[in-house]
């Protein structure tokens, strides 16, 4: 299952959007095993209040981004390992199709918990 901001524009039967009225929405990031997000301080400081991992969207380019994951690699909430091999991930069409190849007559559906099998191992 995942879950996003109201904002996006997606429509799958695993994705969940916070409803742009809902003024908690550190109830979602508590349910979550990974929080996957910009480093902007809002989102990364509740999951590090519930303990969550992290996986970061490179934005190094945007000054609270930066300040945030320096703060983050002071306090050791940062975990490096496997960061090279998620930077390499790309997902797009051709990782589905190597998936499809390694797995005969796999849905897209599986593709992507295969994906994110990758990601949670590599994180955890």
């Amino acid at each position: 299952m995942f879950i996003v901001s109201s904002n996006m524009d997606i429509q799958l039967p695993n994705v969940v959007k916070i409803p742009s009225n809902y003024t908690e929405s550190q109830n979602y990031i508590a349910a979550s095993d990974l929080v996957i997000t910009k480093a902007g301080w809002g989102t990364v400081s509740e999951a590090v209040i519930f303990q969550k991992p992290l996986l970061l969207v490179d934005r190094m380019y945007m000054n609270e981004d930066y300040n945030t994951v320096n703060y983050l690699k002071e306090i050791n909430h940062v975990k490096l390992t496997g960061l090279e091999e998620l930077k390499t991930m790309v997902i797009n069409e051709d990782l589905f199709r190597q998936l499809a190849e390694q797995e005969t007559g796999i849905s897209r559906e599986n593709a992507v918990y295969m994906i994110v099998e990758r990601i949670l191992k590599i994180v955890f």
